[in-house]
């Protein structure tokens, strides 16, 4: 029995421990398989919701309750030692005072420095399956609240507890005081490997560490038991380690080698690998407090930040904006002067024959050089100064393409992860709903069984029953779409994503006018900016093509010079050698008379394509007027909807107490019942989905005057954090 403790738990009646399904040993495949799929989940709990909760009076005695029978129980948590502790710890003590209501909730209540709460049911889980006995000694890693110390030190002789975060040791201290618990030692530091000398029955870390230390394993008693999450997102594993009769062979997880020193050679080492989809392993970096450093969870700046580097959208708009750049150089390169060197070298072999009397040959055999160099300066070319005047537009709207390409992945970063949150919003939603019904489903069984309820109850939450199981698929599919889709955008998987867990007030756009967003929209939106360049340069095009009709006037000069030599061969040639040197200078007129009509073909088509860009451009404007409008209207509904979703909350929470009041008098029927709960899960979800498309709509209304920028998105996290 714990020492000094304030409960007596009784630990030397195990009968349960030997039987039921969470009963874990090396032979059982099975039950090995599901502990990893609950401990994963678990893992990867649920964060606290982005619709904040209502901050109002509440029984604590029935959510307590609430929490062992519909989290807890169902989490194959059947030890009563460790359900009598959960009954009899007051969990609302250990939570910060601000999420005191949320103290029973599936949740991962923050603490300090982006750390957190296990959710109840790994609380639970972890503490059933380390099956301490009450004699013993166990070594925490992480205190964070002390709620599980507190677990521990009731089911243990003695505890201690490393916390590198010396306010949370302070306060865990305390809460641990007046708890009435002595047996527990509070150490401020890094365990990362390890902790002091001693030997342990138990060790608990509380957060992950990439790799499990020898250390840790060399502080293992023969029997003991060890908890930890390891390796680095997204590949990490939760795992069980028992180390049992010396001189057994080992057992090891995948790829793990375990031979700590300090132990018997042929430890048998249990582990236990949790494997879990992306998704659901989210949340292994915000589990509390540890001394070994671990995989933060990532808020919305973040996530942008590696999208400005590894968006495939963006970065193909910065090449294209680079290649833009080169424009200018190219359209002065038609105005300055031109120079070549051309060069020559050739071996001349001459052969003459004439036929007389005497037959006369002549052979000779010689090199000639030569080198030319052109220049010439254009003097009246109009075609190229129209030409650098396009490229000058040319270089402005690549400008204009690269910030809109940055405020569209602005828009789209934001989209994709206020998605990725609301899908988990909705699987925690949706396991609750399902616990509730379940819970519901149960307790219609035993008021048929004893008959209190007709068989229509029982059949109504079945069906419900089994309407929540459909939308579970549903809704786990349709997370793991949005994270493929964040995925698209960052180019790797996310680590979890900090949810919003604080209430945010919403604001009307200032101004609180439309006109004034529409006309700021029509001249100052990026792709009307872009459309208007589009047509400037099209205007350009069709003075270029029509001065082709121009003649052009160039500053020529060349100079030429020549080497030829040969040697005699016979009496009638003579040796020769002969240099030249030819430098000319002048003025070259071009005079187009007739190309066919290709000149008058080109500004034809020129014309067209001016009007093709006036038209592109009023549809541009068309567009960000409809874009300003339909966010402005937007964001000044969704304050309003927010605040109806908020009464709406409020109404369906009494609706489902008076209906479930109805059904214990005998006023309502089950199905209302569910239905009313229902009701109450979806008002949930529509709360926060309300919220994520207002924030959507300011981004969006920024975006389509043309102001959104990095600032923006730096702002919603600093508002929205913890």
């Amino acid at each position: 029995m714990a020492q000094g403790t304030a409960i007596k738990t009784c630990r030397g009646q195990r009968a349960c421990r030997c039987a039921g399904p969470r009963r874990l040993t090396c032979d059982n495949a099975t039950r090995h398989h599901n502990l990893t799929a609950i401990l994963v989940g678990a893992l990867a709990g649920s964060a606290v919701p982005s619709a904040y909760p209502f901050q109002a009076s509440m029984d604590f005695e029935q959510a307590r309750f609430n929490m062992v029978e519909q989290q807890i129980r169902t989490w194959e948590v059947l030890d009563q030692d460790v359900l009598d502790l959960l009954f009899a710890i007051r969990r609302e003590d250990f939570v910060p005072p601000a999420y005191r209501t949320l103290a029973f909730a599936d949740l991962e209540i923050p603490l300090v420095e982006g750390e957190r709460m296990w959710t109840p049911k790994l609380e639970a889980r972890v503490l059933q399956e380390l099956e301490l006995e009450g004699n013993e000694s166990a070594l925490e890693i992480g205190t964070g609240s002390g709620y599980f110390t507190a677990l521990l030190a009731n089911s243990c002789a003695d505890v201690t507890s490393i916390e590198r975060i010396p306010v949370l040791a302070t306060e865990a201290r305390a809460k641990l005081d007046r708890a009435g618990l002595s047996n527990v030692r509070i150490e401020v530091g890094d365990g990362a490997r390890g902790w002091g000398k001693d030997t342990y029955d138990a060790i608990v870390l509380t957060g992950s560490t990439p790799v499990l230390p020898d250390e840790w394993l060399s502080q293992l008693k023969p029997g003991g038991r060890l908890f930890a999450v390891v390796g680095d997102a997204p590949a990490m594993t939760a795992r069980l380690i028992r180390w049992s009769a010396p001189g057994a062979g080992p057992r090891r997880g995948p790829g793990a080698a375990m031979r700590p020193a300090g132990l018997p050679a042929n430890p048998q080492a249990f582990f236990n690998p949790l494997w879990a989809r992306f998704a659901r392993l989210l949340a292994i970096a915000c589990l509390t407090t540890f001394a070994v450093d671990v995989a933060r969870a990532e808020d919305l700046l973040q996530i942008y930040r590696a999208a400005t580097a590894n968006d495939p959208v963006l970065a193909s708009a910065r090449a294209a904006w680079l290649a833009n750049q080169e424009a200018v150089p190219q359209a002065q390169a038609g105005l300055l002067p031109a120079v070549n060197l051309v060069g020559s070298a050739t071996g001349v072999d001459y052969n003459t024959t004439i036929r007389s009397d005497p037959t006369i040959s002549i052979h000779q055999r010689f090199p000639q050089y030569a080198y030319t160099v052109n220049a010439s300066q254009p003097l009246y070319r109009p075609q190229n100064w129209i030409a650098l005047d396009q490229a000058r537009s040319q270089i402005g709207q690549g400008d204009y393409v690269l910030a809109s390409s940055q405020q569209d992945l602005i828009v789209r970063v934001a989209q994709a992860y206020f998605d990725v949150l609301l899908a988990s919003f909705n699987i925690e939603l949706t396991e609750s709903q399902k616990a509730a019904v379940s819970e519901n489903l149960a307790q219609a069984k035993r008021n048929f069984e004893v008959g209190t309820a007709t068989i229509t109850d029982t059949n109504d939450a079945q069906a419900k029953y089994d309407q929540i199981v459909a939308q579970e698929i549903s809704a786990q599919n349709d997370l793991d779409n949005k994270i493929a889709a964040l995925r698209a955008i960052i180019g790797r998987l996310p680590r979890e994503l900090k949810p919003f867990t604080r209430k945010y007030e919403p604001e009307p756009p200032m101004p609180n006018a439309l006109e004034p967003w529409i006309e700021k929209a029509i001249s100052e939106n990026f792709q009307v900016r872009i459309a208007q360049a589009n047509y400037d340069i099209a205007a350009l095009e069709v003075d270029r093509q029509r001065a082709g009709h121009y003649p052009t006037l160039d500053l020529v000069a060349s100079f030429n010079q020549g080497y030829a030599g040969a040697a005699a061969s016979t009496a009638l040639s003579a040796n020769f050698a002969s240099d030249s040197r030819l430098a000319q200078i002048g003025l070259q007129l071009n005079v187009p008379i007739y190309q066919g009509g290709f000149v008058s073909s080109k500004v034809r088509q020129a014309v067209a394509n001016q009007e093709k860009a006036r038209q592109d451009l009023e549809f541009a404007r068309r567009t960000a007027q409809l874009a300003a409008q339909t966010s402005f209207s937007g964001v000044a509904s969704g304050v309003a909807q927010i605040k109806a979703f908020e009464q709406a909350l409020a109404s369906a929470q009494v609706s489902y107490d008076s209906n479930k009041l109805g059904l214990e008098v005998g006023v309502r029927t089950n199905l209302d019942v569910l239905n009313q709960q229902q009701q109450v899960f979806q008002t949930r979800f529509n709360l926060a989905q309300s919220y994520y498309i207002y924030l959507i709509n300011t981004l969006k209304l920024k975006q389509a005057i043309g102001t959104l920028s990095d600032a923006d998105v730096e702002k919603i996290n600093r508002d929205l954090e913890v």
